[in-house]
């Protein structure tokens, strides 16, 4: 059986993207887990919990979550090679049994009305109706976002369907220099043959550009089921 680095490799040989190079399995600041553990402080976490990874992509959040925790994790994603991909990961890791990824559109999840006790998302593409839905009485809904704007504007829509916002904590001075550094990182890799310059200039389009513009800002938040 292949391991995560081989399973890894093949993914982004056979689906290449500006993204992959630099980033590899965590494509964006809401892959550093270390912005999700405070996001879960006071959250009650643990076996029992059954949770909802939207817009999972490669399933890494989902696959921290179950081997932190042992939770059972459910990731879903609109792209099947990811979500193919991801469940070779989870068995490599010996998850398989906690993990499991399903192909679906964010505005029909295909899951019962309140189904799961927390809900992750790491600037996926997010459909907030169907995540109320989906969340049991008190289930908690965690991530990071990226607001061009005013984030007024989000909070709005994320009360709209029901749920109250808990905690918001706006960390893009942090998210620059995680861009910035990437850009770093992707210049060294053109250099060596290893990224290319069409490549590097996307990255920098959709990540520092955005930044330096001054109408982007990053949020981790908190929303809460009444």
């Amino acid at each position: 059986m292949a391991n995560s680095v081989q399973i890894l490799q093949k993914y982004w040989t056979e689906h290449p993207a500006w993204f992959g190079g630099s980033y590899g399995e965590y494509l964006h600041l809401g892959g550093n887990q270390q912005m999700l553990r405070l996001l879960l402080r006071d959250v009650p976490t643990g076996p029992e919990t059954r949770v909802i990874d939207l817009s999972c992509a490669l399933g890494g959040n989902a696959r921290w979550l179950a081997a932190l925790y042992g939770c059972s994790v459910e990731g879903v994603d609109a792209f099947r090679p990811a979500l193919q991909a991801a469940r070779e990961l989870a068995k490599a890791q010996g998850l398989a049994e906690l993990c499991k990824f399903t192909v679906a559109k964010p505005e029909q999840l295909p899951h019962p009305d309140k189904s799961f006790d927390l809900a992750v998302t790491a600037e996926g593409e997010v459909h907030w109706p169907e995540v109320s839905r989906v969340c049991k009485p008190n289930g908690a809904v965690i991530g990071s976002t990226v607001v061009v704007g005013d984030k007024a504007e989000l909070f709005a829509e994320v009360e709209g369907v029901g749920l109250r916002i808990e905690y918001d904590l706006d960390v893009t001075n942090y998210a620059k220099a995680f861009y910035r550094s990437k850009e770093e990182e992707a210049k060294l890799l053109v250099q060596a043959g290893l990224m290319s310059e069409a490549d590097m200039h996307l990255l920098q389009m959709h990540t520092v550009d955005l930044y330096e513009a001054g109408s982007a800002a990053h949020i981790l938040f908190r929303f809460r089921r009444p």
